[in-house]
């Protein structure tokens, strides 16, 4: 997968393209989105910093770094399935850090299964809570982990590092029922969302909506 060109063009160029449906979909449930350039703006915003550091709690950190640049991110899918692949974020090779942060938007309430495989270290934390903790230096490493969802919106802050040569990410889920893994899709993530019980109420809403459109089809 190509990595973003120069600053954000090329993402904003992919991101275009799907914001559509998605701000859209948001507003069919009475949403907005942040607003960037005078633009319904969704998917993530990712913080690109110029090294890497743990904290005391062993927590990836970039506290005193130097922020190189920031991106639009459809989704975290940075990483092609090859043991030699070189993501470079703005054309940063080794070492640096990269944030992701914004909301995931849980279609059903229920327990999710949630994986990375990176090169070097990822932390995710989801309403704060972490959720997948694989921190350390590696060559595409797995990090699994697992959170009991509402149906809505929910605070999603992902951190990675890389530290020398290879490095790239992949973010991963299994929804209640699924049984096998895919990258969490452009449409459940986004930058801003009203609070989640809104969000759940206008989901709620939705499907009624559509239930009784259905129903008027076949009558």
């Amino acid at each position: 997968m190509a990595a973003p060109s120069g600053a954000t063009l090329g993402c904003r160029q992919v991101q275009t393209r799907r914001t559509g449906m998605k701000a859209s979909w948001l507003a069919a449930l009475g949403l907005t989105v942040s607003m960037v350039g005078g633009s319904a703006w969704a998917d993530l915003q990712a913080d690109v910093y110029n090294s890497w550091q743990l904290d005391g709690s062993g927590n990836i950190s970039t506290s005193g770094l130097t922020h190189v640049g920031s991106f639009i991110d459809p989704q975290i899918d940075h990483w092609d399935g090859t043991l030699g692949y070189r993501w470079n974020p703005l054309g940063v090779d080794e070492l640096y850090t990269v944030t992701w942060a914004g909301y995931l938007l849980a279609p059903e309430a229920g327990t999710y299964q949630f994986r990375t495989v990176s090169d070097d270290g990822v932390q995710v934390f989801i309403d704060g809570l972490s959720v997948v903790n694989n921190p350390g230096v590696q060559w595409y490493g797995e990090g699994l982990g697992s959170a009991t969802l509402t149906a809505g919106a929910h605070a999603l802050d992902v951190r990675f590092y890389e530290n020398y040569t290879y490095d790239g990410i992949i973010f991963q889920w299994k929804k209640p029922g699924d049984a096998d893994w895919s990258i969490v899709p452009a449409s459940v993530l986004v930058t801003a969302v009203p609070e989640p019980g809104a969000f759940a109420l206008a989901l709620a809403g939705l499907a009624v909506a559509g239930g009784s459109a259905s129903r008027r089809r076949k009558a």
